[in-house]
């Protein structure tokens, strides 16, 4: 599975199987960030660990993003909740209870849908991300003026092939192309959001990984205080790329979350030693 059609729209879909697929296999629905990030980022981090350990992983390119169709509008959070539903249609988990991922806004998305769907989610694995909440309204409104300014900028290009090489180069072509060619930063943000209250009472259980480097490490203890059934992890020497700069550590946290549901119970902060590069910045 590859190229299919979520609501009417071309998507880039993958689905990732255990050699031996059990009837028990965790599935596990994977969401990634705004701007230059991919499924690619899943790919190359959470999915192998997860597949090895006889989870069912499928991760799609959002629209207007990787091999997805990109539409010149569309881009509301509930644009992304109802693609999120369309592709579990597509992957016909519709009576199946799943386990979602989410990193960065890929995170906002997953929990605006487990609000809305509680019954359909085991667990969610939140990497460097915020609920959609007026906290996120102001962070998100941050983050596109940021993507506007930085493609806007006259070098911006040869910025991203000086970062990242020929990868880079096309990343920023592909961001460009978001930020200028659609209503990507005139729709977002937008709601619904969730309220304080609703968060006090959110219904799923939460795994929180976040970088002790990055702009959202000051939310994972207030996320931790606020959700019911949630556990925070800060990544020392770690910033907003976590998912894949760190991705042995996500993983030794991640899979036994997700397939034993197994918790790292009392801890709140590892040690994370240099690993190789990384895609690149999911943004935000």
């Amino acid at each position: 599975m590859a190229a299919t059609t979520v609501r009417g729209l071309g998507c880039n879909l993958e689905l990732l199987r255990p050699a031996v697929p059990r009837p028990q296999s965790p599935a596990v629905l994977c969401v990634h960030g705004l701007g230059i990030d991919s499924l690619a980022s899943y790919y190359l981090s959470l999915a192998p660990p997860l597949v090895a350990a006889d989870a069912e992983v499928a991760m799609y390119d959002l629209r207007g993003h990787g091999n997805s169709e990109r539409p010149a509008t569309g881009y509301r959070l509930v644009d992304f909740v109802d693609d999120l539903e369309g592709v579990i249609e597509v992957l016909g988990w519709q009576d199946r209870a799943i386990h979602l991922v989410g990193n960065s806004f890929g995170g906002t998305v997953v929990f605006r849908y487990a609000a809305d769907h509680p019954e359909r989610v085991l667990s969610i694995t939140a990497v460097e991300t915020e609920p959609p909440s007026r906290y996120w309204e102001g962070w998100i409104r941050a983050a596109v003026r940021g993507a506007r300014e930085t493609v806007h900028a006259p070098d911006s290009l040869e910025q991203f092939a000086r970062d990242r090489g020929r990868v880079g180069r096309r990343q920023g072509e592909s961001m460009r192309a978001l930020v200028m060619d659609t209503t990507l930063t005139e729709d977002l943000p937008s709601g619904p959001y969730l309220t304080e209250s609703e968060l006090a009472a959110f219904p799923v259980p939460v795994l929180g990984l976040y970088g002790a480097e990055s702009d959202l490490a000051d939310r994972a203890d207030p996320l931790e205080r606020l959700l019911p059934d949630c556990v925070t992890v800060t990544f020392p020497g770690q910033g907003h790329r976590l998912l894949v700069e760190a991705r042995r550590e996500v993983a030794e946290l991640v899979v036994p979350w997700i397939t034993e549901g197994r918790r790292p119970a009392g801890v709140s902060a590892i040690p994370i030693p240099d690993t190789a590069p990384a895609l690149g910045d999911p943004v935000p």
